[in-house]
């Protein structure tokens, strides 16, 4: 039983990792810049590269990407008993 759930579990990380990656893609492929949706067209050029980078979208596609992978494997797996509050 243990030999199947973790022959499931390595099957799922070619899943999260498409899924992941296609949700970044989508993000910086789609037309439009969604910094200017959520500021509108008005906005100040300084507070659309504040939002940027505050976002993470002024970074390249793979930064985000392996910091969003370890985020989720550090919630899989858990954090280190030694950064645990006490």
């Amino acid at each position: 039983m243990a030999r199947h759930l973790f022959q499931r579990f390595l099957l799922t990380l070619p899943a999260l990792w498409l899924l992941l990656t296609l949700v970044f893609l989508m993000i910086h492929i789609v037309p439009g810049d969604p910094v200017e949706q959520m500021l509108g067209e008005g906005a100040a050029p300084g507070e659309l590269v504040q939002l940027r980078h505050a976002l993470g979208l002024d970074l390249p596609l793979h930064v985000p990407t392996g910091v969003t992978c370890g985020n989720w494997s550090m919630e899989i797996l858990g954090s280190p008993s030694s950064s645990r509050p006490r």
